[in-house]
């Protein structure tokens, strides 16, 4: 973990839940994660992800969600510009209807914001951020969570 403050890299060992997940909690002032991990024939898996970086939106390809569920995503961009950000509805691969009034900038402290996106009802959606050529895709159900929040029912 590289930080902001203290220029030395720090090396942690972290265990995972039951599900694989790890909890890192806030991580104001990292500037970027490293994960290495032993797979099953002897060698080593890394993955780096940067945090700090100004310029860009990082996001999933797709995200699956139920109707009036407010997603959070990271937004790195050093200011909201609405000429910057489009939320399209779809129809048959086709943008239809825009979705920008269910966008919302929340300033999470000096090194990010988060970009929230609610209210959406079912449907496909397109977000793109900046000057990105890709997108992420929204998909939103009708339905409710399991009580592992894995599944969604219609």
């Amino acid at each position: 973990m590289g930080h902001s403050i203290n220029s030395k890299p720090k090396a942690i060992s972290l265990a995972t839940d039951d599900e694989g997940k790890i909890g890192l909690g806030l991580l104001e002032h990292v500037k970027y994660v490293e994960a290495t991990v032993n797979d099953s024939v002897g060698g080593n898996i890394s993955k780096h992800w940067d945090l700090l970086i100004k310029e860009q939106f990082n996001a999933q390809d797709s995200y699956d969600i139920i109707e009036d569920e407010v997603l959070e995503l990271p937004y790195t961009l050093p200011s909201f510009d609405p000429s910057q950000v489009s939320l399209l509805q779809l129809k048959d691969g086709y943008p239809i209807v825009s979705f920008y009034k269910n966008l919302k900038c929340i300033n999470k402290c000096a090194f990010y914001n988060v970009l929230q996106i609610f209210g959406l009802k079912e449907g496909s959606y397109n977000l793109r951020v900046g000057n990105n050529t890709s997108y992420s895709k929204i998909e939103v159900h009708r339905g409710i969570y399991w009580e592992t929040e894995k599944f969604i029912l219609k």
